[in-house]
């Protein structure tokens, strides 16, 4: 299985975010590094794609969503309207979305959970900063 190499750098502020390739396009998205490492744990499956201006979790689930924990009827908005920025700043979330349910609830259900592991790869620009991250 081919490596999903996550590139982990630091911003102007000297915040640690990650770069996660999208599937199905040749783009990123961007996010702080331990936003990432929240959805990991949290079991999202880290093999994202970009469909219908928002970036999936196993063609599904929201990652903007799941990053700001947006429950019932609310929606997440991007400030500079960019899908593919997924820094908490980015991120606004409203009242007034059609969603049902909570999102990161649906990581309970069966056909939400990882199916098979991802080989995951870490590649730092800053890589003194990270020599204390466990991968």
């Amino acid at each position: 299985m081919k490596p999903l190499t996550i590139t982990r750098k630091l911003d102007s502020n000297g915040t640690a975010m990650a770069i996660v390739p999208l599937e199905n396009v040749d783009q990123s998205a961007v996010l702080y590094l331990e936003d990432w490492y929240l959805l990991l744990a949290l079991g999202t499956d880290p093999r994202w794609s970009l469909h219908a201006n928002l970036v999936l979790a196993k063609g599904k689930l929201p990652v903007s969503r799941l990053i700001l924990d947006a429950g019932k009827l609310e929606k997440v908005f991007y400030r500079d309207g960019s899908p593919l920025n997924l820094i908490r700043s980015n991120l606004i979330k409203a009242i007034g979305g059609a969603a049902r349910s909570r999102t990161r609830d649906k990581l309970q259900n069966k056909p939400f959970r990882i199916r098979s592991k991802a080989n995951l790869e870490y590649v730092d620009i800053n890589p003194d900063h990270f020599k204390t991250i466990a991968a």
